[in-house]
């Protein structure tokens, strides 16, 4: 999925996902909306299940970048432009009334650089399990908002 205004792969207030195998670049540029490479916004279940509901896996998402401002800030940032990002499941932002998610949401195996925002973010959310890390010859910057930042890719 690439060159795409908006975002690559994106899934909002959704359950049991299974994003696998893609390739996702050069997403979100011309978008207001806060897009990345792969976004899953404010998941919400359709059951109680606690378990593993949603994989992200062998994905390679890179240089997805924002060059305008967020409507979700006010119009006053760039907030995204990720590889992947976890995002909202605590229900912090829109003033829905949801419930947290308490699925766990499983990150795993991709290769994510070059982005304009975080490699991987999990913003406002929980139980979130990750194993993606950044490709030889990166450095990692941890990097915090609100939420949880798990890597940040830098080409060195």
């Amino acid at each position: 999925m690439h060159d795409c205004s908006g975002g690559g792969i994106g899934a909002m207030r959704s359950d049991y996902l299974t994003i696998e195998y893609n390739e996702t670049y050069l997403n979100a540029y011309w978008s207001v909306y806060g897009n990345s490479g792969i976004s899953l916004y404010q998941l919400t279940a359709v059951d109680n299940n606690a378990g593993t509901k949603n994989v992200v896996a062998n994905n390679v998402s890179h240089d997805n970048e924002e060059f305008l401002n967020c409507s979700c800030s006010g119009d006053t940032a760039i907030t995204d432009g990720n590889g992947i990002i976890i995002d909202d499941n605590l229900h912090t932002q829109d003033g829905h009334p949801e419930r947290a998610y308490a699925g766990r949401t499983l990150v795993t195996n991709n290769l994510v650089y070059g982005n304009g925002g975080t490699g991987m973010h999990a913003f406002a959310s929980a139980h979130v399990d990750s194993s993606t890390t950044p490709p030889t010859g990166t450095t990692t910057a941890r990097l915090s908002t609100r939420g949880r930042s798990l890597a940040r890719a830098r080409r060195t």
